[in-house]
């Protein structure tokens, strides 16, 4: 239905520090870093794989890796272009303790507050350029993709 489409499929950046430990009420020890940091590595080459298959059988599809982009930028970095835990709800599609199951809503002593959807997601510098847009018109230059 779309023959001239093209795919380009975004891989995730490691969350958090390799070299700067969080400071704070949390803080994440640097083996768990290093288990999130492995964890993305098997899922950005899976997804790798699953772009060189679907190359491979005739469909434009890419890659792009935003792992080196964000050297430096994970959680607990400065800058920090990704949220490390956020206490919500911050909205009305966040946790909220109300919710009929509110299982990211543990902290009752704290006046309901809840996990937020905003934990380890991209903050504005993370979704902009140089992050996933930078990241996003690099692959497209690559590939020499100039739209239709």
């Amino acid at each position: 239905k779309a023959p001239n489409a093209q795919i380009v499929l975004m891989g995730y950046p490691e969350l958090l520090s390799r070299t700067v430990k969080c400071t704070g009420s949390w803080y994440y020890d640097m083996t768990e870093v290093a288990a999130l940091a492995t964890l993305v590595g098997y899922v950005n080459g899976k997804e790798r794989t699953m772009a060189d298959t679907l190359r491979a059988g005739g469909i434009r599809a890419e890659f792009a890796d935003p792992v080196s982009a964000f050297v430096g930028h994970g959680g607990c970095d400065t800058p920090e272009w990704i949220n490390k835990i956020v206490i919500g709800p911050n909205g009305d599609g966040d946790f909220h303790a109300s919710d009929p199951v509110a299982q990211a809503c543990l902290w009752e002593w704290l006046g309901g507050a809840c996990l937020s959807r905003e934990s380890f997601h991209p903050k504005s510098a993370g979704t902009g350029s140089p992050g996933y847009a930078g990241v996003m018109r690099e692959r497209l230059d690559q590939i020499r993709y100039k739209g239709s």
